[in-house]
């Protein structure tokens, strides 16, 4: 589950709202104890779905009652207030598709997704998402996909999913069909006509759109750990090293490296074809600099996060804690 919380205090007795509309399950001002109540609410969803929304560390937000046990309730109708618990006034918050008559334990030492509890944010924000006007189809993966899909020239699409198992699927989100692989891939990329893997140990082989492996190859020293920066024909991966390593166009030899670039949390290439800078964000908040030649312009350290744009005379642009920036292509600002 997550713990949601204001600081200071200052989310005690603030109001708790249903996610949306559903059915009481379970209700009780004691349901934790010294820790305060717990709600269930149970939600069926337009495809037939069953999912249980979990609210702990409550009390009722007038009188002395939580709401009755199978009562109905809308989206947005206050159903409790937080309670005043240990270590600090919060809400803790779940979504499952078991146990709709008890909050449980609120942790376990087993993973969570096994014992049918579900990332309750992630969860609130696939919904809000499926119900916007754009939103056409989806196709759920069983893990968080660490590389971004690769399109095919008919619109249908490939994507690893955990690592070791790789699926195509149509432009209406039909599963066409799925390969198990014998190690860990990192990525899926186009590179001369054709799809290739990259796996964690350095290796690149072919596949076909029917999902048969061609010709295989590795990378000299190149650990990759994430999906690649794709900068014009270049490859540019991120290490368990802490590196940013450029692979060439033939995706046979390392080009160069850069180092002390603990994670990246977003990116953008300016400039040219022939002259292009890469801007970089790292997770420490560092504003790296590279040209295509793999030489750091400037590290600059931020307070905190930045997003990135393209400007005029193909400039980077920055926004910042400290305002709008505009980064030339000799890394001033």
């Amino acid at each position: 589950g997550a713990d949601l919380y204001g600081g200071r205090n200052t989310s005690f007795a603030s109001p708790v709202r249903a996610i949306a509309n559903g059915r009481i399950t379970y209700s009780y001002a004691l349901g934790w104890g010294r820790d305060g109540g717990a709600i269930i609410i149970e939600h069926t969803f337009p495809d037939g779905s069953i999912y249980y929304s979990m609210y702990g560390h409550v009390m009722p937000f007038s009188g002395d009652q939580l709401p009755p046990r199978l009562s109905c309730v809308q989206a947005g109708e206050i159903i409790a207030a937080v309670a005043d618990v240990r270590p600090a006034p919060h809400l803790h918050f779940e979504i499952r598709v078991y146990t709709p008559d008890a909050p449980g334990a609120g942790y376990s030492r087993e993973a969570p997704e096994d014992l049918g509890y579900r990332d309750p944010l992630q969860f609130v924000a696939n919904q809000q998402t499926w119900l916007q006007s754009y939103h056409l189809w989806h196709a759920l993966a069983d893990h968080d996909l660490q590389t971004p899909p690769l399109l095919l020239n008919d619109n249908s699409f490939l994507y690893v999913d955990d690592g070791l198992t790789l699926r195509r699927a149509t432009s209406d989100g039909r599963v066409l069909w799925r390969k198990r692989m014998e190690k860990v891939a990192i990525s899926v990329t186009s590179f001369q006509g054709s799809s290739l893997l990259t796996f964690a140990d350095g290796t690149m082989q072919f596949v076909d759109a029917d999902g048969n492996f061609g010709d295989a190859w590795r990378v000299p020293d190149l650990q990759p750990t994430g999906a690649p920066i794709i900068a014009q024909s270049w490859l540019l991966f991120p290490t368990a090293e802490g590196e940013l390593v450029a692979v060439d166009e033939n995706r046979r030899n390392v080009l160069w490296r850069v180092q002390d670039v603990p994670g990246i949390s977003r990116w953008r290439i300016f400039g040219s074809d022939l002259n292009w800078v890469l801007g970089l964000l790292t997770t420490s908040n560092e504003v790296l600099t590279i040209t295509g030649s793999g030489v750091v312009l400037e590290r600059a350290p931020l307070r905190e996060s930045a997003s990135f744009g393209i400007g005029p005379d193909n400039t980077l642009l920055a926004y910042t804690y400290g305002g709008l920036w505009q980064i030339d292509l000799d890394s001033e600002w």
